[in-house]
């Protein structure tokens, strides 16, 4: 694929910004600032059966470990199709697959044991609170209390003739309502925040507004993928493509759509994130969701959710092309462009930075975010979505000074962060290669940026001396 045959001309340009002296875009940072984000804002999303293919019995140490510890402390939901059809013992009743044994609770133990925060899904489908309150009591030993949040149900959107009369919404509610009830009673003020309703918010845009309203969780949770990769077939007009996933329509129109439910959290004044996340739907797509655009794709969503007022985006793991790394039986860890593009966002976007606006006409196939960080600091995250056309822009700012890091392909199905890629080796994540990170300069007011095709750039301009940005990150050798 031409798109994918990055040459070493392109990568010389991608550094040095080099090429025709054309003004491009003319833009600037205004407020008023938005939510804060927490720490490590990209964080995972994990199947409850692949769970414990990241942690062996018997130790808490293992490779997924180590790669997690890169992002921080980033929010690790246990969840997914798999968590309804999880029981707390066997047999397994029809419809369920799989017993929440040893293996499991010791893998959740070790989730918890990391600090991150913990979004455990429960099992709706199986229409038993008993059987979901067994499996939340011994997980509620496993995680310390000030880190768990549960949700009830996984896309209940998808539920179809498996609720209750009269269906849909109102089934759900019925089915939800008393779900939860049951387990307050069983537990109490011991029931850990419950957030919802989880469901693909494309098909339950409305509904997920009303349940907002009517149930008031303390956390609003969504989903949201690029594109549907579910039943399709290659050949076919609707397979999912990297220029489809690099459209606007994939990432940008899609926030876009979900602001009915992010207007009822914000009237309910709750937090909303994307509980899972993805590039193509049904475990991605071969060439598509592990070859180097899809960090392209992943940067920009994550700049267009957090402009639109999500705190938090989850991506999900179901050992799929998707999945950001992965474990193999060996206990090395293949990385995906995916992971280097959620360090780039956790490293850029510390916890309490608050996300700004960039107005002014971008070129197109570029999109541009910029964000205020806790040392004052504004953080500017720039992609150029075209993979065959360099683009430019020039930033009017008052700062003084500016850091500047880049995203390019290196290959296919791989990355590199400030001319540094990641990899494993003798057991841990390291970096590899020279870095290379930039001091643009800033002249009358203005900062001159140029993308090669199908890169990225970072930029931190002004500051605390000292704090912490991507250039620390790939500083370090794991």
């Amino acid at each position: 694929m031409r798109a994918l045959r990055i040459t070493g001309l392109v990568l010389a340009l991608a550094i040095l910004g080099a090429g025709s002296p054309r003004a491009g875009a003319d833009v600037r940072v205004i407020g008023p600032a938005g939510v804060v984000l927490p720490p490590s804002p990209a964080g995972l999303s994990v199947e409850t059966d692949v769970l414990n293919t990241w942690w062996k019995l018997g130790s808490c140490r293992s490779p997924a470990r180590e790669a997690l510890r890169m992002a921080g402390r980033p929010e690790i939901r246990i969840g997914g199709n798999s968590q309804d059809r999880l029981w707390p013992t066997a047999p397994l009743p029809a419809g369920q697959r799989q017993v929440a044994d040893a293996a499991f609770f010791h893998a959740v133990r070790c989730v918890g044991a990391t600090g991150s925060p913990v979004l455990l899904g429960l099992n709706l489908l199986g229409r038993d609170p008993q059987a979901a309150g067994d499996i939340l009591a011994a997980a509620g030993g496993l995680v310390p209390r000030a880190q768990l949040t549960i949700a009830v149900g996984n896309e209940p959107n998808l539920y179809g003739n498996r609720l209750p009369d009269p269906g849909g919404y109102a089934g759900y509610s019925a089915l939800y309502g008393q779900f939860l009830g049951s387990l307050r009673s069983r537990f109490g003020t011991f029931l850990p925040p419950v957030a919802g309703p989880d469901a693909a918010a494309w098909r339950w845009i409305s509904e997920t507004a009303q349940y907002i309203r009517d149930w008031h969780p303390t956390q609003a949770d969504v989903h949201l993928y690029g594109l549907n990769g579910c039943r399709q077939l290659p050949g076919y007009v609707a397979y999912p493509t990297i220029g489809q996933l690099l459209d606007p329509a994939a990432s940008t129109q899609l926030v876009r759509d979900v602001e009915p439910a992010l207007q009822a959290a914000r009237e309910a004044r709750i937090p909303a994130v994307l509980s899972e996340t993805n590039s193509v739907a049904c475990r991605g797509v071969h060439g598509v969701s592990d070859a180097y655009p899809s960090a392209l794709w992943a940067l920009s969503l994550l700049g267009d959710a957090t402009a639109a007022g999500l705190r938090r985006l989850q991506f999900h793991t179901s050992i799929g092309f998707y999945d950001p790394f992965m474990v193999t039986p060996q206990g090395t860890v293949i990385f995906r462009p995916l992971w280097t593009a959620i360090l780039l966002a956790d490293a850029l976007w510390p916890g309490g930075t608050r996300p700004l606006r960039v107005v002014g006409r971008l070129e197109r196939g570029l999109g541009a975010w910029a964000a205020r960080r806790p040392d004052r600091g504004i953080a500017v995250l720039v992609v150029n979505r075209d993979l065959e056309r360099s683009r430019r822009l020039v930033l009017r700012t008052a700062a003084r000074r500016a850091q500047l890091g880049r995203v390019t392909a290196r290959g296919a199905f791989s990355i590199a962060l400030d001319a540094r890629q990641l990899v494993w080796s003798h057991g841990r994540p390291r970096w590899r290669g020279r870095q290379r990170v930039d001091r643009p300069p800033i002249r009358r007011g203005r900062l001159r940026l140029a993308l090669a095709p199908g890169t990225a750039a970072w930029l931190v301009l002004d500051g605390a001396p000292g704090a912490p940005t991507p250039a620390t990150l790939t500083s370090r050798q794991e």
